[in-house]
């Protein structure tokens, strides 16, 4: 029997549940095995506590495209072994299928989504592609050296999101008094600063090196945010609203 606290029986029982944010994934099955087999143990005299937290979590989560196994567990045999793979790939704005070939660095989970973060062999950049959208993925003989200095957390620094490469600029924000309660409530980067004002209403800075994702998280909001800074910013956000206005 293991012995545990019962701060770390708690840790455990969230981490079963958060497998229920990988139903539909390819590493749902394999997830939950492993924890089948780390709990294996904690039988008999903890059964009761167990059955009694079964109702105190639980997990909200979007639906995934549930990414084929197959081509995910090639995808991590090829960055463990560091060889070169060629695929059939359609980006969101490519109409037909291209063939790539790349450096496989990193499988990256962000916003319900995976992204594979590599060096396009044939424009020499780093890229990210989607399993999703992949097909008749092969591996090659040739293998690589993967640079010492990246790293998809480094890559991803001033990126809101997943996306990022633009020049770092300061982005500000001002909420009203009822949308800065619930910004103040989360970590949204770690670039952010509050200020808050005595009437209620607070204005918040990020550092980020692209427009796209803010872009629409800011939209998200309505009327309860108003972009400060950059101009560049805010020129974008007329033009998505007046086209946003054009389809109604």
């Amino acid at each position: 029997m293991l012995k545990l606290t019962e701060g770390e029986l708690f840790a455990i029982f969230v981490g079963e549940k958060a497998l229920e944010q990988y139903v539909g994934t390819p590493f749902e099955q394999s997830l939950r095995t492993t924890f089948k087999k780390f709990t294996a143990g904690l039988s008999g005299e903890l059964s009761f506590q167990w059955s009694e937290l079964q109702n105190a979590i639980s997990f909200k989560s979007i639906e995934v495209n549930p990414v084929d196994v197959r081509l995910m567990q090639n995808l991590i045999l090829s960055i463990r072994k560091r060889c070169e793979i060629h695929f059939d790939y359609r980006g969101l704005k490519d109409e037909c299928f291209q063939r790539r070939r790349v450096r496989p660095y990193e499988l990256v989970c962000g916003d319900h989504q995976w992204y594979l973060f590599a060096l396009d062999v044939e424009c020499n950049d780093i890229r990210r592609f989607v399993p999703g959208r992949m097909k008749n993925l092969c591996s090659t003989d040739s293998t690589f050296v993967k640079p010492r200095d990246f790293s998809a957390s480094k890559h991803l620094q001033n990126s809101f999101g997943i996306f990022s490469g633009g020049k770092p600029v300061t982005i500000q924000i001002a909420f009203d008094r009822f949308a800065s309660q619930l910004v103040r409530e989360r970590q949204w980067h770690s670039s952010q600063r509050i200020t808050e004002h005595q009437d209620g209403t607070l204005e918040l800075c990020f550092t980020l090196g692209g427009f796209e994702e803010i872009e629409r998280w800011i939209l998200s909001w309505g009327e309860h945010a108003r972009v400060m800074a950059p101009p560049e910013l805010i020129a974008r956000l007329k033009t998505t609203m007046k086209k946003n206005l054009a389809q109604y």
